[in-house]
């Protein structure tokens, strides 16, 4: 069996970074789903999906070596054919996936203590996004 939800967020622009566990333990807690595997995806190329402890820290190291891996800056060709100015947004999506999956036993989503999943907007500008939760039980 497959059920699905949606999670929509608004985002602050480049390496925003939301904690979305909450919202994604709220939506497995609406479906009928005892055991599966279950899977966010967000359709898109400037998106990130992936799992960290969200502490303030992080949230402070993510946006400091995220941008040192592919400054913002630099002279990317997607930027010149494009038009456009988030190549190094196109980069991280690419490197980190716009997907994260994780089991769900007795209807709980499985996490380890520590780790929150997070959603983190790599392109340049505030974005509204449409977050899908598919699980197969």
């Amino acid at each position: 069996m497959i059920q699905k939800s949606k999670i929509i967020i608004k985002t602050d622009g480049y390496l925003d970074v939301t904690n979305i566990t909450p919202m994604v333990m709220n939506e497995v807690k609406g479906l009928d789903v005892r055991d599966g595997n279950a899977l966010l995806f967000c359709a898109g190329s400037t998106a990130v999906i992936t799992s960290i402890e969200f502490e303030p820290g992080l949230k402070r190291d993510i946006k400091k070596y995220f941008d040192r891996l592919f400054p913002h800056a630099e002279d990317y060709a997607h930027n010149i054919i494009a038009n456009d100015d988030n190549g190094a947004s196109h980069l991280l999506s690419a490197l980190i996936k716009p997907s994260f999956s994780f089991p769900v036993i007795d209807g709980v989503p499985i996490l380890g203590k520590w780790q929150q999943i997070v959603f983190i907007e790599c392109d340049m500008r505030a974005r509204t996004r449409e977050i899908l939760l598919q699980i197969v039980s």
